[in-house]
């Protein structure tokens, strides 16, 4: 006979199991103190000025959810005409946001400098505190992808290696796997989410002038697209203007160096960043970390200058970091250090170097801010970090079948 208790119990029981599910799934977001979602209001279409009034005001210290939009610089009627080709409704989120938007006229300062449509930016980020002479680190705490297909396009006139050879502009929509964290890029390709932020920048002063997304500076940032500044990375802004006055958009499901096509794989993201104003300390230049490598920066219009300007900038900051004279600082950078061409373009070429910080046997004077997982890349098969985090992005196979020659001994 069934004891009607137990059944009540293991009932009750059954329902806080299902309210602990739902109170973890309510708990999975990421915690922020702010949120600047993409309005009309708060979308900046293409330009760095101080004119641009604060999208949202915060205080040192504070974490931002900020939503993004993606239009990889397409007008409204081109962007439709991408979306109908892969089949996608311009109603879903984050899409109709970004049709609204481009709906809208264009910033007459933009098209007048650059005579097209630029980056959708969100923001200004109004930092409290934050003053010409110091130094906003931004924290790049989590990256959610919004969308579950991406653009990847290219074009025939803006100076990526192959603009010259590029029959016609070409534009494509890719499926997204979210619940797997990967791009089904082909029959046989899958590549791995690693979403970053393409643009990520502060505003020059008045005196500085206006300064156009989609284009690095060594004093702002801007344009950075660089797939090493994904969750985990802290990215270091000399500020030039009370309040910071930070914005960003260009998210990327993934990429990769080089950008050589022009665009990566472009989507909206939802980011959550934290602001951390560093009173006095401003960096003659922006400069980066995540938890396995330092960073410095090189841009100009033409590559072999770029390579110059970064070992110059790796020079100065290993004389900083270590007190080394310019012949160990530049030795250094000869054996250990990886000089990465970021952006191949010619809107504005940039090189980042990579400064593995294992090399710096008595560690730093405090453990860095995040322990999470890192880009896919590390976890290759005789990778320094695959035996330090085994197990995060699972491999295939780790084995290397050889084959045995002719005579060989049996092992």
């Amino acid at each position: 006979m069934r004891n009607h208790s137990d059944t009540r119990w293991r009932s009750a029981l059954a329902a806080v199991g299902l309210l602990s599910l739902a109170a973890a799934a309510a708990r999975a977001e990421t915690a922020f103190d702010a949120y600047l979602p993409a309005t009309p209001a708060t979308i900046v279409q293409g330009i760095y000025s101080s004119a641009t009034p604060p999208g949202i005001r915060i205080k040192d210290g504070q974490t931002v959810k900020i939503d993004t939009l993606n239009s990889t610089e397409l007008n409204k009627d081109a962007y439709l005409e991408v979306l109908r080709s892969g089949g996608i409704s311009p109603t879903t989120p984050f899409i109709k946001e970004t049709v609204a938007i481009l709906g809208m006229p264009p910033s007459t300062e933009l098209t007048q400098r650059s005579g097209r449509l630029g980056r959708l930016l969100t923001g200004p980020v109004y930092v409290e505190g934050a003053e010409p002479g110091d130094m906003l680190e931004v924290r790049v705490v989590d990256l959610a992808v919004q969308s579950d297909f991406a653009i990847n396009r290219t074009i025939t006139n803006m100076g990526h290696p192959l603009a010259t050879l590029t029959p016609a502009p070409t534009a494509r929509v890719y499926k997204l796997d979210r619940k797997n964290k990967k791009v089904l890029f082909g029959k046989n390709i899958e590549i791995p989410f690693w979403p970053y932020l393409g643009e990520m920048g502060v505003t020059p002063s008045a005196d500085m002038g206006t300064y156009v997304a989609n284009r690095p500076s060594k004093l702002t940032g801007g344009s950075l697209d660089c797939p090493d500044l994904g969750k985990g990375a802290s990215v270091y802004f000399p500020v030039h203007v009370p309040g910071a006055l930070f914005l960003t958009g260009g998210g990327k499901a993934t990429g990769a160096n080089g950008k050589v096509n022009y665009f990566g794989m472009e989507v909206p993201l939802t980011a959550y960043l934290q602001f951390i104003v560093h009173k006095g300390k401003a960096p003659s230049v922006v400069r980066a970390e995540n938890s396995t490598h330092y960073m410095t920066f090189g841009t100009a219009d033409v590559l072999d200058v770029v390579m110059r300007l970064s070992a110059q900038e790796l020079v100065d900051f290993l004389k900083e970091k270590e007190g080394l004279d310019f012949f160990y600082a530049y030795s250094l950078g000869c054996l250990a250090v990886d000089f990465n061409i970021t952006r191949a373009n010619t809107t504005g070429q940039l090189m980042h170097t990579t400064i593995p910080k294992y090399i710096f046997v008595r560690g730093e004077p405090k453990p860095y801010w995040y322990k999470g997982e890192l880009a896919a890349k590390y976890y290759l098969p005789g990778n320094y970090y695959a035996t330090q985090k085994v197990g995060l992005i699972p491999m295939a196979s780790t084995e290397v079948s050889t084959p045995r020659l002719q005579g060989s001994a049996t092992p």
